[in-house]
């Protein structure tokens, strides 16, 4: 099984993909390019299709948008979000997506985990620093793996 995690944002989709055991087999982070928010909104699907289809992903894990202070920024993540979502889904790609309090209950045991304890607790099951997307994202491959199996995922 082979799991693309990854964290979205406007300026920086972090991503990890990992598979059964777990192993980290490759991660990295995306910074779309683009003065405005529209280009780079464009600019992130488009790298999120092109590692899809070049890592050979089985299933794609998504952190849903966290809470944010400023409502006009809650609308563009929650689009970036869906956007990827329904891309993806409509190139046949299997999304789980999960709540941010999920990913930190599967990476540190906690679901109120800092960033800073998801990316230390992230290396050391992996043996890797990752910078904070992309550890966010291994996380979120984490969380997934871990659902896929158990009996609640499967159903």
């Amino acid at each position: 099984m082979r799991i693309l995690g990854l964290d979205l944002s406007s300026r920086a989709v972090g991503w990890a993909l990992v598979e059964e055991g777990p192993k980290l087999q490759r991660w990295g982070v995306l910074r779309p390019k683009g003065c405005d928010f529209d280009e780079r909104f464009l600019a992130a699907v488009d790298g999120v299709v092109e590692l899809v289809e070049s890592l050979g992903v089985d299933v794609v894990a998504v952190e849903r948008p966290v809470y944010v202070r400023n409502a006009a920024v809650a609308l563009k993540l929650g689009g970036l979000f869906f956007c990827v979502i329904y891309t993806l889904s409509r190139r046949g790609v299997a999304v789980r997506s999960y709540e941010p309090s999920q990913v930190k209950l599967a990476a540190t045991g906690t679901g109120k985990a800092s960033k800073e304890q998801v990316q230390r607790l992230v290396g050391a099951v992996f043996g890797a620093h990752l910078p904070e997307d992309a550890a966010d994202a291994a996380a979120t491959a984490l969380c997934c793996l871990h659902r896929i199996n158990s009996v609640t995922e499967r159903d």
